[in-house]
């Protein structure tokens, strides 16, 4: 594994992968998600296995009192796209599959970008990281912003484009294409497979 390199792993999380979790009568349903979860499973015990450095990020619980000020405003201004959690018991949070293992690092944030939490930033800094490989869900949503977001802080990234995957809508799953195929690679780094990376 690269020296400089880490594996970055968002939200695989009982809310954005569990059944339990779907909302059909809005049209989030995770079927493809948990199609890909099994892939990216195996994709991390293989880089673990080869020494590679894994780090996990997930959200916050969902809710009100742990979102910023400009999602909650989004929230109550777009009724359409208020979307908090109604679990209240942790499990929502808690990690569908693929877990980190002792040692691993877990960031948690409260926005769509992961760097929102300066921790990761500074713990990417301290070990001379500077290429992410990126992992996980939403592609549209959180992938998407964290990209962005380590893009725009000077990291290269390389996008597993088999390790990313939405929601089971034909509008987010049309948008994810254009990520792939368009957007990213021309802006911030080569899409890839798992199976060459």
């Amino acid at each position: 594994m690269p020296e400089k390199e880490a594996l970055l792993i968002i939200d695989t999380i009982n809310s954005c992968c569990a059944r339990e979790y779907e909302l059909p009568g809005r049209g989030i349903k995770f079927s493809r998600i948990r199609k890909m979860v099994p892939l990216l499973e195996k994709y991390v015990s293989r880089y673990r296995k080869n020494g590679g450095r894994i780090i996990f990020v997930a959200c916050t619980p969902w809710t009100r009192e742990f979102l910023p000020r400009n999602i909650r405003a989004l929230y109550d201004n777009f009724p359409s796209s208020r979307y908090y959690s109604e679990d209240s018991t942790g499990k929502a949070e808690d990690f569908y599959m693929v877990r980190p293992v002792e040692g691993e690092k877990v960031f948690r944030k409260s926005s769509y970008d992961a760097f929102t939490n300066p921790a990761l930033g500074k713990f990417l800094r301290r070990n001379g990281i500077e290429t992410l490989l990126i992992s996980g869900v939403f592609s549209d949503a959180c992938v998407n912003a964290t990209i962005n977001g380590a893009f725009s802080r000077g990291y290269s990234v390389r996008i597993l484009g088999d390790l990313v995957e939405t929601t089971d809508s034909r509008t987010r799953q049309r948008l994810q294409k254009l990520l792939k195929e368009y957007s990213w690679p021309i802006l911030y780094g080569p899409v890839i497979s798992s199976r060459v990376s």
